[in-house]
């Protein structure tokens, strides 16, 4: 299975330029950037190539609330997917994540029952998918566990899989991250298993440092990422994860091999992370 490369949490705090080398350096092949809007669009292109990175998925516009399907309007919505529309043709991108929206800290104009709740976001994802959908886009959904974002709308995988089916489109998948699956409900094959043909990209990260799949932690992703390519051969997988090092002498040792490649620590690193999980870049 190939590892992706997540410009959202991965080496926090670099710009986007220096993103792109860094990464790239690691030996990274394959990006998601959840917020690409930063920078035109061409010149994420120009990055791409100039550090042999393909772009594989990024956000829509999410707005002020963690999304905007929840609490947007038609013309906020369609302002976001014909945005997202126009980067993923120029990036190459043949999925966007669109996310749901934070229910609490609204006006009370705003506050809805939970049913009333689900109906505005099943028309919302709908007016989006169908965006998406003629462009050629899959449109894709995550659950997101309550602890990382309290509030969050889509927080279950029933939830998730009752929506998608009320609208009846093939072009809606789901974000399936393990990171958020494992604090949700667990199960991860179990559920993989079931639902493949509902699972159009994957994501992970230790649980709960959010740290590499080779860090120890609830996840079993040695076990985990071989079966889940025993389910599908094409699916890739998102490092959505903090890169993080257990101390400063250690982060010392990334930076230095970034400037002057003198670090054996790093590139041995990066070669268990793969070895460990059975992935290649």
């Amino acid at each position: 299975m190939k590892l992706i490369a997540n410009f959202g949490t991965l080496l926090e705090g670099l710009d986007i330029p220096q993103k792109y080398q860094y990464l790239s350096k690691l030996g990274f092949k394959l990006v998601e950037i959840p917020n690409p809007y930063d920078l035109d669009a061409e010149t994420h292109v120009e990055l791409g190539k100039k550090f042999n990175l393909k772009h594989v998925l990024i956000n829509a516009p999410m707005g002020t609330n963690k999304g905007i399907l929840i609490n947007g309007s038609s013309e906020e919505i369609d302002e976001s997917i014909t945005k997202a529309v126009k980067y993923a043709k120029i990036l190459g991108v043949k999925k966007v994540h669109v996310m749901a929206g934070i229910t609490g800290n609204r006006s009370e104009t705003m506050i809805r029952s939970d049913d009333a709740d689900e109906a505005v976001y099943v028309n919302n994802l709908a007016l989006a998918n169908n965006i998406l959908a003629k462009n050629g886009i899959q449109c894709l959904i995550e659950p997101i566990n309550k602890y990382t974002i309290p509030g969050y709308f889509l927080n279950s995988y029933c939830q998730a899989i009752r929506i998608i089916e009320k609208i009846g489109s093939d072009n809606i998948k789901i974000l399936y991250d393990l990171f958020h699956a494992q604090q949700i409900q667990g199960q991860l094959i179990e559920f993989a298993k079931k639902n493949a043909n509902l699972i159009g990209h994957l994501q992970g990260a230790q649980v709960s440092d959010r740290g590499p799949f080779i860090n120890s932690g609830e996840i079993d992703f040695k076990y985990v990422i071989p079966a889940l390519e025993r389910i599908n051969k094409e699916w890739m997988i998102g490092a959505e994860c903090v890169l993080n090092f257990d101390d400063q002498t250690l982060r010392n040792e990334l930076f230095n091999w970034f400037e002057n490649g003198s670090s054996d620590v790093i590139p041995s690193f990066m070669e268990k992370w793969l070895q460990h999980c059975q992935l290649q870049f």
